[in-house]
C-alpha cells in the first residue's frame, strides 16, 4: 500500500515539474559575448515578441538599437563597442509585458 502511494506521489511530482517547465518558460533567451573590443548581445526568440531594444549609455552619449515585430525562431544580434560598458536590454512580449536586463 505504501509503495503504491509513493509511486503515485512520484508520478504527480513529475507531472507538476513538466507542467511548470512548459507553462513558465521564457519566450526568449539572450547571451552576451565580448570579442576584440566589440560586445555582442544575441537574442533568440522562442515566441513572438513585439519589440527588443538595447540601450548603451556612456556619459552624455547614448546608443540605441531597436527591432520590432520579431517572429518565433528569429535570432537578433546587436553589436556595439565594448568600451561603452554595460547596456540595458528591454524585451517586450506580444502581451505587452516588458522585461529589462542589465547586460
Amino acid at each position: 500500500m505504501i509503495l503504491i502511494l509513493c509511486a503515485g506521489a512520484v508520478v504527480l511530482l513529475c507531472i507538476i515539474l513538466i507542467g511548470y517547465l512548459v507553462f513558465f518558460q521564457k519566450p526568449f533567451h539572450f547571451k552576451k559575448e565580448i570579442d576584440r573590443g566589440n560586445a555582442t548581445v544575441t537574442l533568440e526568440a522562442k515566441a513572438a515578441l513585439s519589440r527588443a531594444s538595447l540601450v548603451c549609455a556612456s556619459g552624455k552619449d547614448e546608443l540605441r538599437f531597436e527591432r520590432k515585430n520579431i517572429k518565433a525562431g528569429e535570432t537578433i544580434v546587436f553589436v556595439y563597442p565594448a568600451g561603452l560598458g554595460n547596456a540595458r536590454l528591454i524585451v517586450e512580449a506580444v502581451s505587452g509585458n516588458a522585461q529589462t536586463f542589465e547586460v
